[in-house]
């Protein structure tokens, strides 16, 4: 889905230090939606066609996953060109504490 360039390289230019942090944290929503998308394409001819095998079914979901990086392409949307979305901890760090802020002052 980034073109060629590995999880690796992706952490790298989404600035991400911590090996145990996920891509998908900085992962734009779009991407990771297209990347879903692609999945339960694959499921869904995995239940319908039959697929077996891991090289059959490692084909079927590249192919899945090429189709819709031509579509978002054909929209002007380049996945590895996207600036890295917000860090979902920081977002969630943040909520919480917004929540224990409204609890204090209620």
């Amino acid at each position: 889905m980034h073109g060629g360039k590995t999880t690796k390289d992706m952490k790298k230019q989404y600035g991400i230090t911590n090996p145990r942090t996920p891509l998908a944290n900085r992962t734009p929503n779009v991407v990771l939606a297209a990347k879903s998308l692609a999945n339960e394409m694959t499921a869904q001819n995995l239940a319908d066609y039959p697929i077996d095998g891991f090289a059959n079914i490692k084909n079927e979901n590249d192919g899945n996953n090429a189709e819709l990086r031509k579509a978002l392409g054909e929209r002007g949307i380049v996945p590895e060109e996207m600036a890295p979305a917000e860090d979902t901890d920081k977002i969630m760090s943040r909520l919480k504490a917004e929540e224990k802020r409204k609890a204090i002052e209620e």
